[in-house]
């Protein structure tokens, strides 16, 4: 049998090492989302991790959801950078996909024309 160097097996240990950095780089690493607040009267069926979409393109997701000391829903809504800062002015509607299924809903912004209103900050 033949076995392998100190070499080889700094070299694999290395490998590894190299490895588990670059996953945990891409699953706690990079830029912090822009996270913006919406408050409905009504997210039935709104999870966690549905789609946040504007004109059929995900553009983020649906974050945390709470509910409000007047029984509303405040839903915290991550939104990709090329997207930010959202305006005032943003509306926000739940919709569904389609009539079949329990959880298809996702959240459609509509956006102001051009670049009225002030910036909506993170968060």
């Amino acid at each position: 049998m033949r076995s392998v160097s100190g070499v080889g097996r700094v070299a694999a240990i290395g490998a590894v090492i190299v490895a588990i950095a670059l996953v945990a780089i891409i699953l706690f690493g990079g830029s912090s989302a822009y996270t913006v607040k919406a408050v409905f009267a009504n997210a039935g069926q709104l999870v966690k991790g549905n789609p946040v979409q504007t004109g059929g393109v995900a553009i983020g997701s649906v974050d945390q959801i709470k509910i409000t000391d007047d029984g509303q829903a405040e839903v915290s809504l991550k939104i990709k950078d090329a997207y930010t800062p959202l305006r005032e002015g943003t509306q926000a509607t739940v919709r569904q996909f389609s009539l079949s299924g329990i959880a298809n809903r996702y959240v459609d912004l509509r956006f102001p024309e051009g670049d009225e209103g002030a910036e909506i900050e993170d968060g």
